[in-house]
């Protein structure tokens, strides 16, 4: 009898989640009013609390999570994502495991209980 050669599975691909967006009925992330900011949390609540805080709560239609390819796909187009303290040591993190360069003076000064969204992701990532 013949063996049947069985294919391996692919691997998944390391697609860590970096943070959370609100986002409204039209699917736009809401930031703080007056500002083209596009703001990502560590977590669901801090996003919410953050839209509560610019009195855009009533405009948030769902939180929707960020990966690092949505975020590195972001900044190959030019735009740019502000993160909270947590949120921007685990993008540094997935950087370093995947092999993308960031810049070592801003990745020091990262403090991981910053609430506010902060850090430019297009700043950390050196590409």
């Amino acid at each position: 009898m013949k063996r049947q050669h069985r294919e391996r599975p692919q691997k998944t691909r390391y697609n860590p989640l970096i943070g959370y967006h609100v986002v409204d009925w039209s699917y736009r992330v809401i930031g703080p009013p007056g500002t083209r900011l596009d703001p990502a949390f560590s977590t669901e609540a801090r996003a919410l609390e953050a839209a509560a805080k610019w009195g855009r709560r009533a405009e948030v239609s769902m939180t929707v999570p960020l990966h690092l390819e949505g975020l590195l796909g972001v900044l190959r187009c030019g735009g740019d994502i502000v993160l909270d303290g947590a949120a921007a040591l685990r993008l540094v993190k997935a950087c370093r495991r995947q092999g993308i360069r960031i810049d070592r003076r801003i990745g020091e000064t990262i403090r991981a209980e910053e609430t506010e969204a902060l850090y430019s992701s297009r700043a950390i990532v050196a590409e």
